[in-house]
């Protein structure tokens, strides 16, 4: 997310991310549930409000609206990663692996990064044919 929104966020609604972070969000009500959660995680990511806008919008997020934030981040990435390397070996024939270890590279996840890497290896591998298939057959190609 830093490399592609900078290091601390301000939601706009002009992008994908902004409009999903604000489609999540609610005022604060009598049932909100204050209490922290103990949930611990590897990464974390700012992101900051205009008093204005908690004020018209409100900026509290349901612990289920979170996990949805993160999945929807997740899925949006992989897609991107996965089209990408498809393509780069389309139109390029650069191998599936460079496109994907260059991309991790650059969004700052490295291979020493085992597990989630392997992963995303793992997981390029069972949807790959499905989205060469996909994207071969669209009826307006970039290049032809």
């Amino acid at each position: 997310m830093t490399q592609k929104f900078g290091a601390e966020y301000q939601p706009s609604r002009d992008n994908w991310f902004g409009i999903l972070i604000s489609s999540l969000l609610s005022k604060k009500n009598s049932n909100w549930d204050d209490r922290a959660k103990n949930e611990v995680f590897e990464e974390e990511y700012k992101i900051s409000f205009k008093l204005s806008y908690s004020d018209k919008h409100g900026i509290c997020i349901l612990p289920t609206h979170e996990q949805l934030l993160r999945r929807a981040v997740e899925s949006l990435f992989r897609e991107h990663l996965y089209e990408t390397a498809v393509l780069n070996k389309l139109y390029y024939d650069i191998e599936y692996k460079t496109s994907i270890e260059n991309l991790l590279n650059f969004y700052g996840i490295h291979e020493e990064e085992k597990s989630y890497y392997q992963t995303i290896i793992r997981d390029f591998n069972r949807k790959k044919d499905k989205i060469a298939q996909r994207l071969e057959n669209q009826p307006n190609k970039i290049f032809s």
